[in-house]
């Protein structure tokens, strides 16, 4: 969850430069997406690669950040997962064009997905449709950004498309009827 220690960890590292815990944050994330292909990936699809995919940051974010935060994430993953024997390629082919405004400034579901809807553009117009696309993102906080990306992966080719977080917002559902004031 995004909270605590969590949160004040992945906004250290996103919004102050903390690079240090690029490999860090790799790490886990790697090992979460082992965990995954242990859980669903069928045997018969191993030899085929693995495309590890940053999300999107809008072109102000990554210029008041000077970076674009995901991608040196998934280099260094791409890294560990080659140390398990994977093929695994990085393609940064996601981007972010016209969108205005920061998606914390955005309330709920329905307000982020109008902020980037049909904003989110793949580079490459021809995809490999044997790979699995792992979309790496820092915090899922209603999954619109992730649905969008998906969705374009797919509609550019990509027939298997996944997605990892280093953290996720905890649900109103999740909190049960505790009210936050």
């Amino acid at each position: 969850m995004y909270r605590g220690f969590v949160r004040h960890a992945i906004l250290a590292w996103k919004d102050h430069s903390d690079e240090e815990c690029d490999s860090v944050f790799a790490s886990f994330l790697a090992g979460l997406v082992l965990t995954v292909l242990g859980a669903t990936r069928p045997r018969d699809t191993a030899a085929s690669s693995l495309v590890l995919v940053p999300a999107p940051s809008s072109v102000s974010s990554m210029h008041s950040r000077g970076r674009w935060q995901t991608l040196p994430l998934v280099k260094a993953m791409q890294h560990d997962l080659r140390g398990y024997g994977l093929q695994v390629e990085v393609k940064p082919v996601l981007h972010l064009e016209g969108v205005k405004g920061k998606s914390v400034q955005r309330t709920g579901a329905s307000g982020r997905s109008e902020r980037i809807a049909g904003h989110v553009r793949v580079d490459e117009t021809f995809i490999d449709d044997d790979s699995l696309f792992i979309i790496v993102d820092d915090i899922v906080t209603t999954g619109t950004t992730m649905g969008h990306c998906a969705t374009s992966l797919h509609q550019a080719g990509a027939v298997h498309v996944i997605g990892v977080a280093l953290a996720c917002v905890e649900s109103e559902a999740d909190r049960g009827d505790v009210r936050h004031m």
